[in-house]
C-alpha cells in the first residue's frame, strides 16, 4: 500500500530514503501546525467584542461553543425579560394601597360573568397547549434518547473493532519478539519498541474517545434532566393552578402565579438551550460529510480516537520489515536445501520457497505470491520432511532431518506470528489512516443526521410552545387572582352589612333614636331621616320616620337589621330606588363613610 504524500518510509539506510524522512517530517510538522476547518459558518462570537466567528466545527475551542450557543439568544433574552418583568407588578403591588382601603366595583351580572370565564376559558385553551407542549417535549425526548444510543452505540463498536486490530498487530509483534531474542537482539529490540508504541497509541486513543463520550454523555444527561423536572413542574403547576382558581384558593393561586412565572422564564432559556443544540448538531453533520470526502488534518484529529499516522506507520513498517527479513532468511535455507550440494543430507524432494505478504524494503508494499510458492501458514508443512525428533545435530544429520526439534519448534512459530503480521498489517493500515473513522461518520451521516436535527428541532419547537402557554396561563392566573379577591371583598362587606348588631335597638337610637337607616338585602339602601334631608313633608320642618321606601311610620325599623356601614355604588341597587335614596354615582370610587358624618 503506497504512502501518502509527504509521509516518507523511515529507518531506510540510504541517503535517498534519509532526505525523503527529513522531508516528511518537515511537511508533518506545517501541517499539524493548522488544521483545515469544517463546516465554516459566520457566527457573531460574544467572547470577542461580538465579533465574527469563521473557524468553523471545533468542539475543543470555546470561541466556536460561544458562537453556537449564542445562536439560541433569542431564547435568553425571552426568558430573562419575561424574569425580570416581574419585579414591575412586584413593585406595584408592594407599593399599592392596602386591601381594606381599597374600593370595590361592582360590576353588571352580565360584566361580572364575564371577569370570571373569561379567564377559566383561557386556562383551558391554554392548559391544552401547555398539554399537547409536555407531550411533544417527552416524545422528542424519547426520540433523542434513541438516536443519542444509537450513535454512541456505532461509535464505540468503530473504536473497538479498531482496538482489536491494534491488539492483533501487537500480540504478533510480542510473539516475533519472544523468537528473535535469542537469535537476533537487534531486530527482537526494534519489534519490541515497535510494539511499545503501539500499545501506548492505541491506549490514547481509547482514552482519546473514552473522554469525549463522556462529555457528550453528561451533556445530554443534563439536558435529559432539566427536561424532565421542568415538563414535569408544568404538568404539575397547570394542574394545580386549575384547581385552586376553580376552589378559590387565593394564597394558592398567589403561589401558582410565581411558580409558574419562573417557570414560563425557564421554557424560554431551555428553547434557547435547544436552539443552539440543533445548530451544533447541524454543524456536527457537515463537519462529519466534509470529512468523509476529504479526510485528514481537520479539527476532529483533536477528539477522534485516531493513533498518530507517523509513529503508527513507523511501528507497521518494522513490522512487515521484521516479516520479511524472516522470509529472506528461510528462502535462503530452502534454496541452499535444494542445491546439488545438500543433497547428500537432505530428502531429494524440493521444497518450494515461501511467498512474503510484503515486498522489498524500503516500501514494504503488499505483494501477491507467486505460483509454486507456499504461504506463511504452510511453512510447518514443507519443514516437516526435515524435523527431527530430538536436539542432537549429529544424530538428526545421520537420519537426513537436519531441524532439530528446537531449532523446527522457534521456525513455525515465527512463521505463525509472521502470519498473523501479515494478516493484521492491513486493517491497522486502516486504523493509522483513520479509516474506520472515516466509515463510522459516513454511516452516521446517511443514518443518523436527518433524524436527529429534526427531533432536536422538534423538542425546540415543543418548548417555545410550552413558554407561550405558560405565559398566557400566568397571566389568566393573575385576572383569576383579581377576580377572587374582589369577590372576597364583596362577599365580606355584604355579609358585614346584613350582620345583626345588638348595640343598637328600638330603645337605643344613639344620640338620636330618630334617627335609622334603611337597608335591603343587597346592603345599605338608604341615608339618615334629618331635617336637612329632602324627604321632609310640607316645608314644616315636620321630620317623619321613614320605612321601607320611604313610606311614613310612626315607629322605626327593627334596629337587628339597621346599621352604619360602608357605602357601596347605585349599580347595586334597583333602578327605581335611586332617587329615593339619592346614592352617589357609579363611577364615584371615593370611600365615604356616613357614620362618621352622622348627627348620632
Amino acid at each position: 500500500m503506497p504512502l501518502p504524500t509527504g509521509i516518507a518510509a523511515p529507518s531506510s539506510s540510504s541517503p535517498e530514503s534519509s532526505a525523503e524522512e527529513d522531508s516528511s517530517r518537515t511537511t508533518s510538522s506545517r501541517l499539524n501546525s493548522t488544521w483545515r476547518p469544517l463546516a465554516v459558518k459566520s457566527r457573531v462570537n460574544p467572547a470577542h467584542k461580538f465579533d465574527k466567528y469563521r473557524g468553523g466545527y471545533d468542539i475543543s475551542n470555546s470561541d466556536y461553543w460561544a458562537s453556537a450557543v449564542f445562536t439560541g439568544v433569542v431564547g435568553f433574552v425571552l426568558g430573562i425579560g419575561w424574569f425580570l418583568a416581574a419585579v414591575v407588578p412586584l413593585i406595584v403591588v408592594c407599593c399599592s394601597r392596602r386591601e381594606s382601603e381599597r374600593t370595590v366595583k361592582i360590576l353588571p351580572e352580565w360584566s361580572k360573568k364575564m371577569y370570571f370565564w373569561l379567564p377559566v376559558g383561557l386556562m383551558v385553551l391554554l392548559l391544552g397547549m401547555s398539554i399537547a407542549g409536555s407531550w411533544v417535549l417527552f416524545s422528542g425526548d424519547k426520540k433523542f434518547g434513541r438516536r443519542a444510543r444509537t450513535i454512541e452505540h456505532v461509535i464505540q463498536e468503530a473504536a473497538y473493532n479498531a482496538t482489536l486490530k491494534a491488539k492483533d498487530v501487537s500480540t504478533s509483534l510480542g510473539e516475533m519478539e519472544r523468537i528473535l531474542r535469542p537469535a537476533n537482539g537487534q531486530l527482537a529490540f526494534q519489534v519490541r519498541k515497535a510494539k511499545a508504541k503501539l500499545d501506548e497509541q492505541s491506549r490514547q486513543a481509547n482514552q482519546k474517545l473514552a473522554r469525549t463520550l463522556q462529555k457528550a454523555d453528561r451533556l445530554l444527561r443534563a439536558l435529559k434532566i432539566c427536561l424532565l423536572v421542568a415538563t414535569s413542574l408544568v404538568v404539575g403547576i397547570v394542574a394545580a393552578g386549575a384547581v385552586a382558581v376553580l376552589c378559590r384558593v387565593k394564597r394558592l393561586v398567589c403561589i401558582i402565579i410565581v411558580v409558574g412565572w419562573i417557570l414560563a422564564a425557564l421554557m424560554f432559556v431551555l428553547f434557547g438551550c435547544y436552539t443552539a443544540l440543533y445548530n451544533v448538531t447541524d454543524d456536527t453533520c457537515v463537519a462529519m460529510d466534509e470529512y468523509v470526502q476529504r479526510p485528514g488534518n481537520t479539527s476532529f484529529e483533536k477528539v477522534i480516537p485516531c493513533m498518530n499516522l507517523e509513529s503508527t506507520r513507523q511501528v507497521l513498517k518494522t513490522s512487515k520489515g521484521a516479516v520479511h527479513k524472516f522470509v529472506s532468511e528461510m528462502n535462503k535455507f530452502i534454496k541452499f536445501k535444494n542445491s546439488g550440494v545438500a543433497s547428500v543430507f537432505f530428502p531429494s524432494a524440493d521444497i518450494p520457497d515461501v511467498c512474503s505478504p510484503f515486498g522489498p524494503p524500503p516500501d514494504y508494499l503488499p505483494t501477491p505470491c507467486e505460483p509454486g510458492t507456499a504461504n506463511l501458514q504452510d511453512v510447518p508443512k514443507i519443514l516437516e520432511p526435515l524435523r527431527c525428533d530430538i536436539d542432537n545435530f549429529g544424530s538428526c544429520v545421520r537420519k537426513k532431518r537436519p531441524i532439530i526439534k528446537s531449532v523446527y519448534d522457534n521456525m513455525t512459530a515465527y512463521a505463525a506470528a509472521a502470519q498473523k503480521i501479515g494478516v493484521a498489517v492491513p486493517p491497522a493500515e486502516e486504523l493509522a489512516n483513520c479509516q474506520f473513522v472515516t466509515d463510522t461518520f459516513e454511516i452516521l451521516v446517511e443514518q443518523q443526521c436527518g433524524t436527529s436535527k429534526k427531533v432536536v428541532l422538534q423538542m425546540a419547537y415543543g418548548f417555545l410552545l410550552v413558554s407561550v402557554a405558560m405565559v398566557g396561563l400566568v397571566l389568566a392566573w393573575i385576572l383569576a387572582h383579581r377576580h377572587i379577591a374582589e369577590w372576597g371583598q364583596f362577599s365580606g362587606q355584604v355579609a358585614e352589612e346584613l350582620k345583626p348588631d345588638s348595640t343598637l335597638s328600638s330603645s337605643d337610637g344613639g344620640r338620636d333614636g330618630s334617627r335609622e337607616r334603611l337597608v335591603s338585602d343587597s346592603g345599605y339602601i338608604g341615608s339618615p331621616a334629618t331635617t336637612d334631608s329632602p324627604m321632609t313633608s310640607g316645608g314644616e320642618g315636620r321630620t317623619p320616620k321613614l320605612g321601607v321606601l320611604g313610606s311614613s311610620v310612626s315607629s322605626p325599623l327593627p334596629m337587628n337589621s339597621l346599621r352604619c356601614g360602608p357605602r357601596l355604588h347605585s349599580n347595586v341597587f334597583p333602578q327605581y330606588m335611586k332617587p329615593i335614596l339619592n346614592l352617589p354615582p357609579v363611577r364615584r370610587k371615593t370611600t365615604l363613610n356616613p357614620c362618621k358624618s352622622a348627627n348620632f
